[in-house]
């Protein structure tokens, strides 16, 4: 199993990159994926993004320490919940240590977790965001009105957690992404007419061909091609998280 991951700026933003991502080993055959997108209208919006990314990794490495020392193997279900759990209380925390505002604490989420043993995927979208699986897209849009985790904070955490309805559970894996919605954002820089780019699958292309996976760049060299051969620029800043299993 190969891990690729992508994060830059969109073409559009000068200052920061609003978008994060997280990868963390939660067990022997477990592995945390998770892609974030702060709220561009939020107070410094790339915090929210990075600050979500760094309480998983805190997380994870904290799910991991466990289930080594205690021997037992949670299901991808279980570990969902228990990190998502997890995170609703540190943000919590974070939010009353240094006294953040709502408009601080507005980021996207898309959490995955793969079991690489049984090739599965346990799947959270919270607001907008792109899972794709096996050539098929899942496409998360909530009309740029996402309903980040941060509006609820002052809620149960069960509550929340039983509302939630952008849920996927995926099988049979041979190839699977998550990514925030800069993944719709490429443009031309130039208006030009041109054959081969109007039957170009941009999702495709970068989710699901497998042409350069040899290279750990494989992301990169994917956006770059786009960029020199077709004048394609994502606008929007895009983080991407692809597993292509052997």
């Amino acid at each position: 199993m190969k891990i690729y991951h992508y994060a830059r700026i969109g073409t559009y933003h000068i200052n920061h990159n609003e978008d994060s991502l997280a990868i963390h080993e939660l067990s022997d055959q477990h592995k945390l994926l998770a892609v974030m997108d702060g709220c561009s209208m939020g107070i410094d919006s790339h915090f929210c993004a990075t600050l979500v990314a760094k309480l998983l990794r805190k997380i994870g490495k904290e799910i991991y320490f466990k289930t080594f020392v205690e021997k037992q193997l949670p299901s991808s279900t279980e570990l969902l919940r228990s990190i998502l759990r997890k995170l609703f209380k540190e943000l919590k925390h974070c939010k009353q240590l240094i006294d953040l505002k709502r408009n601080e604490l507005l980021s996207t989420l898309v959490l995955a977790i793969i079991n690489t043993q049984e090739q599965s995927a346990e799947v959270m979208v919270i607001g907008d965001g792109i899972v794709y699986h096996n050539g098929i897209p899942h496409i998360f849009d909530q009309d740029d009105r996402p309903d980040y985790l941060g509006y609820h904070l002052q809620e149960e955490f069960e509550e929340w957690y039983a509302r939630q309805s952008q849920c996927l559970f995926l099988n049979q894996l041979q190839d699977f992404s998550i990514a925030t919605d800069g993944m719709l954002s490429f443009r031309k820089q130039q208006e030009t007419n041109d054959e081969e780019l109007a039957e170009l699958d941009l999702l495709s292309f970068l989710l699901n061909d497998q042409e350069g996976a040899e290279s750990e760049n494989l992301l990169f060299k994917k956006v770059k091609r786009l960029k020199d051969k077709y004048d394609l620029h994502h606008t929007d800043d895009l983080s991407i998280i692809r597993v292509i299993f052997d």
